[in-house]
Formats: structure tokens, C-alpha cells, sequence
């Protein structure tokens, strides 16, 4: 289910971060609160995409949709949700296809459900961006999703990783994320997918030495982690070891086999060589 979602979306489920946080690790922040999606109206971003099908298959949405209204149990609404997913991703309409999903996580409200729908949104925001009011809506989509799994399963750190990406993402409560995965790694020190986004925000945020320090532990829990030796090419161009850098990227291509892959890290070491 929703497999065209989540397409290409890499470490620990979520992509590449794309957090713009300039802070400092040991800076506290307090809560901001729900970020504000108002300004995306899901129901309307629906109707108009719906509207602009063919009218036979637009038909048969309406048909499903009414399948889902008569659905009187759980099992009823689940199979007619389940229906409505698989024809939204047919029609290429993929968030309206994780809205759906999302619908099946409040009616089962399991947690590992919510964390598979929050890792869809995330797979939408990464790999399928919008307008920045539709990125702002999915992010917050995810968010509420990570939240009810982590209300419902406290002692899932992996849920609280992703959790705190959705608030790395936020400009406005990048610090808030960043409060949340310290939280993590005081709980176990080797978690290595939050050591790995704190390395990434130590690179955005310029503390190269505090990534150099992430990203040593994850490398010393998981030595064939390709996107932490990926950031250590960063982390050393950022403590100006340009060599070294290189020494990391050639390391990757023994760890791959995907030739575009290799192609794209050959790339970039002629770049760091030239740079």
C-alpha cells in the first residue's frame, strides 16, 4: 500500500534533511506549538484535483467515496479506504492517496500504522514538493502522525527520531527537533539514525567538530553506514582536510554498486578536489 509514496526516500525512511537550523546542540528551546497549515485548504487542493480528471474516472472516485460513507464497521471503511488509496495512486494523486492512509491510521490507532503514514507524508515532502503551503501541510500531516505514535508506544526512540525531523525541518522550531533527538541519544548514546541527523545539523549549523563527533559514534555502531561517511567528506571540507574529504567519497564507491550512484560521488569528488 501506498508504494508509489514513498519512492526513493532514503536514511531511516526520510530523505535527504533539508533542515536550515543555524543553533547551537546545547541551545534550549521551548515549544512553539503547531506549526500553521491554514493557509493550505486540503478540501479545495482535492476538489480542484479531482474536478480536473477525466470524467470516468473521476466517476469512479465519487463511487468509492460513497462506498466509504455507507461503510457502517471497521473492516467496511478500512477495505473502502484501502479501494479509494489504490485508485488516488493509480490517478497519480499521491497526497490525496496519504490522506486516505491517514484515515485508516485514526481508525486502527496503532502506533507502528501512525509511523508508516507520517513516514508516507515525509516520503511526499522529500520527493514530491509543492508550493511551500503544501510542503508546510504535509510536514504538519507527519508530525501529527509521529506524535499519536509516540503517545501510543513512549519507549520507541525510533518514532521520536522522526518526530523531531519533522521539527529539524521547521525553521521556525528547528531547535525544538533538535531538544528532541539529544533526548534520544541521553536514552542510548549509539542510536545511530539520531547521532546521524545531529551530525547533519552540526554541518548545516557549521560545528564541525560536534558532527565529526556524531558521526564517528555512528560510524563506530555501523561501519558500512554510506550517508555517514557521505557527511564526513562534508564535515572534513568544513575543517578544511580536503584530502581526507576525498579519502571518504573514495571509501563510498567500495560500499555501492549503483553505477549512477558512483557516477554522482565521482562528481563530486572532482568538485571537492577543485574546490
Amino acid at each position: 500500500m501506498l508504494a508509489t509514496i514513498a519512492i526513493s526516500v532514503a536514511i531511516y525512511f526520510f530523505g535527504d534533511f533539508k533542515g536550515k537550523g543555524k543553533a547551537k546542540e546545547e541551545v534550549s528551546a521551548e515549544s512553539t506549538g503547531t506549526s500553521n497549515d491554514n493557509s493550505f485548504d486540503y478540501q479545495l487542493y482535492k476538489q480542484t484535483q479531482v474536478q480536473a480528471l477525466e470524467p470516468v474516472k473521476r466517476e469512479t472516485l465519487e463511487q468509492l467515496e460513497k462506498a466509504l460513507a455507507k461503510a457502517a464497521t471497521e473492516p467496511e471503511k478500512v477495505e473502502a479506504l484501502n479501494q479509494l488509496i489504490a485508485e488516488s495512486e493509480a490517478l497519480k494523486l499521491e497526497l490525496v492517496a496519504t490522506m486516505y492512509s491517514k484515515d485508516i491510521a485514526t481508525l486502527k490507532n496503532d502506533a507502528d500504522v501512525w509511523d508508516k503514514t507520517g513516514t508516507y507524508f515525509m516520503g511526499l515532502y522529500y520527493n514530491l514538493p509543492g508550493e511551500p503551503a503544501e510542503q508546510q501541510f504535509k510536514l504538519q500531516q507527519a508530525r501529527e502522525c509521529f506524535v499519536a505514535a509516540t503517545e501510543l508506544d513512549t519507549a520507541n526512540l525510533d518514532y521520536k527520531v522522526r518526530l523531531g525531523v519533522t521539527f529539524m525541518e521547521d525553521q521556525e522550531q528547528t531547535m525544538q527537533g533538535v531538544q528532541l533527538l539529544l533526548g534520544v541519544v541521553d536514552v542510548d548514546s549509539n542510536h545511530v539514525s539520531a547521532n546521524l541527523y545531529l551530525g547533519r545539523f552540526g554541518i548545516i549549523s557549521g560545528q564541525f567538530d560536534k558532527a565529526e563527533a556524531r558521526l564517528n559514534k555512528v560510524l563506530s555502531v555501523d561501519p558500512a553506514n554510506v550517508e555517514a561517511y557521505i557527511l564526513m567528506a562534508d564535515v572534513q571540507m568544513g575543517l578544511g582536510n580536503k584530502e581526507k574529504a576525498v579519502e571518504y567519497l573514495e571509501r563510498v564507491k567500495t560500499m555501492v554498486e549503483d553505477p549512477a550512484f558512483i557516477e554522482n560521488v565521482d562528481n563530486y569528488i572532482e568538485k571537492t578536489k577543485n574546490s
